[in-house]
Parts: structure tokens; C-alpha cells; sequence
């Protein structure tokens, strides 16, 4: 992350991990729900393992991917751009710096 001053290096930092701790936060609803069954005895507890299984190889891992990148500047960006993080609640001066990354993402995505 070359370029960006000390302050704002640290305000990527912290947003990077919001991000992925929302969208981490997301995709473990679904599993969330098969936990519910699971205690209903509507799942069993090899089905409910296999689901965790499947989570940590999948999502869990794609996301951790995704967040642990070089490109972390881009990551905040395309979670502004998505909504993932509230616009209002990102400092104004990582909306400023990262300006022109933002609309990027708004555009392509």
C-alpha cells in the first residue's frame, strides 16, 4: 500500500477487517440456521459436521483469501462500493483517499 500516509495505511487496516469480519458474519447466517436445526434434532450431527466441513474449505477459506490479499486498498473500496461498510460510518478522509477506487468498484461491479 505505497503512497497512502501512515494514518491512513492503519484506516485500511482497521476497515479491511470490519469488512471481512460482515461478510464473515453473512455467510455463517446459513450455517447459523442448520445449527438451529441441528439442536431441534432436524439435522444430524454428521450432516451438521460435514456443513461445517464444507464452510471452512469453502467460504471461510475464500474469504480469508480475499481479505489477506496484497490489494487491501481495493478490498475496502469493493466493500464500500457493495455496502458491506456503510458509507457513514468510514471516515471521511479513507472516503477521500480511497475516492477513485471506489467508483471503480461502483462501476465494474
Amino acid at each position: 500500500m505505497k503512497g497512502y500516509p501512515k494514518k491512513i495505511k492503519k484506516l485500511i487496516h482497521e476497515h479491511k477487517m470490519k469488512a471481512h469480519e460482515e461478510e464473515l458474519r453473512r455467510a455463517l447466517i446459513p450455517l447459523s440456521e442448520s445449527f438451529d436445526q441441528w439442536k431441534e434434532s432436524q439435522t444430524g450431527s454428521g450432516e451438521l459436521s460435514e456443513l461445517i466441513h464444507e464452510f471452512n474449505r469453502g467460504p471461510a477459506r475464500e474469504l480469508f483469501k480475499k481479505y489477506n490479499g496484497p490489494l487491501q486498498n481495493m478490498m475496502v473500496a469493493s466493500a464500500i462500493a457493495k455496502g458491506i461498510l456503510e458509507k457513514n460510518e468510514v471516515p471521511q478522509e479513507l472516503l477521500e483517499q480511497l475516492a477513485e477506487l471506489i467508483d471503480f468498484c461502483d462501476k465494474t461491479e
